[in-house]
């Protein structure tokens, strides 16, 4: 029964409680850089590098001159892989809070405007 309840305690304390304002906090870190990550790409003439719709996902890291450095662009298309790292790479972000020198992955998704 000891053994039991020291492994219980020894659980409790590897997984800390995060309060519920942490979570909120670090949801709209990610909700701000991510409206930053919106702005740096802006809206790319997509019929022109031949993309419909699509979905890219981005892996990136801040540097701790908060600025953002690609790591991997997930699509098969050259152009729009070249829109997004001109766009991107070492552009300065503001949003304050951001744990530097961790991998973000962001999933960007390009759609044609309806005419």
């Amino acid at each position: 029964m000891a053994v039991v309840c020291l492994l219980s305690l020894s659980f409790a304390f590897a997984n800390p409680h995060v309060p519920v304002n942490e979570k909120s906090s670090e949801k709209n870190v990610k909700e701000s850089l991510s409206k930053e990550i919106q702005n740096f790409l802006g809206e790319p003439n997509l019929q022109r590098m031949g993309v419909d719709d699509m979905t890219v996902k981005v892996q990136f890291v801040i540097n701790s001159n908060h600025e953002v450095r690609v790591i991997e662009i997930r699509t098969e298309n050259e152009q729009l892989k070249s829109y997004i790292e001109n766009r991107l790479d070492n552009q300065k972000v503001k949003t304050e809070g951001i744990s530097l020198q961790e991998n973000y992955f962001i999933p960007l998704t390009f759609k044609e405007p309806a005419s």
